[in-house]
């Protein structure tokens, strides 16, 4: 594609000037934007993990031992108990890491979503003119797709394994503890129905509103 300047490049030295110029910038916005993507992909599938490991040792953990019954009364057995604690203090953990991993990219996933819309809603209307770079069209429109389906898929896939971590405890035998036992077990239950999110503002990273983006930007061709 041919571009216009307002002087000429095709003397010496503005030539090697214009280059080293857009070398720079192109590299900047690519490394910057590559690094940006990479970290959030990969702090989003190390916290989904752990959330996986929560889930693993809620579904293991053998509350009719926390208590154990001796000469008609109930004793605490110390290593079941402190690994009951230990698993919501590694819970409680993890959502003060997502609730500062939030905050850290809620702007910039913000920036990204806006820019990433405009750029498909441009595209789905030069998709219906008729031009000798289509093609080229449809490369950037397939790109842009990809690098917001990665967000949005590990979005949802991070909401997805939070939520998971109430049902592991409920597939738990949980109905064998104690009374004391069973009220702790529900205030873990509770904190752990309430999803975690990436969001900022009526943004919500996950697949709906990929669908939802997706939509407008075909309308508006």
């Amino acid at each position: 594609m041919s571009h216009r300047f307002i002087y000429d490049i095709s003397a010496s030295p503005n030539y090697e000037l214009t280059y080293l110029w857009f070398v720079q910038c192109t590299g900047l916005a690519v490394f910057g934007s590559v690094g940006v993507d990479c970290l959030f992909y990969g702090s989003s599938l190390n916290i989904s993990s752990h959330f996986k490991i929560i889930q693993k040792k809620a579904r293991n953990i053998k509350f009719d031992q926390l208590m154990i019954k001796r000469n008609a009364r109930y004793t605490t057995n110390r290593v079941a108990t402190e690994e009951f604690f230990g698993l919501i203090k590694q819970h409680q953990k993890i959502l003060n890491i997502c609730e500062e991993f939030e905050e850290m990219y809620s702007t910039i996933l913000f920036a990204q979503f806006l820019t990433t819309s405009a750029q498909l809603c441009v595209i789905a209307f030069q998709l219906t003119l008729v031009s000798w770079f289509l093609v080229l069209i449809f490369r950037f429109a397939a790109t842009c797709h990809r690098y917001q389906i990665s967000i949005y898929y590990n979005g949802s896939q991070l909401t997805a394994e939070s939520l998971a971590v109430a049902e592991a405890i409920y597939d738990s035998n949980w109905y064998e503890a104690t009374p004391l036992i069973r009220q702790l077990i529900a205030f873990f239950l509770m904190r752990s129905q309430k999803s975690v999110i990436m969001s900022s503002g009526f943004y919500v990273a996950n697949l709906e509103t990929f669908n939802a983006v997706s939509e407008q930007s075909t309308s508006v061709s």
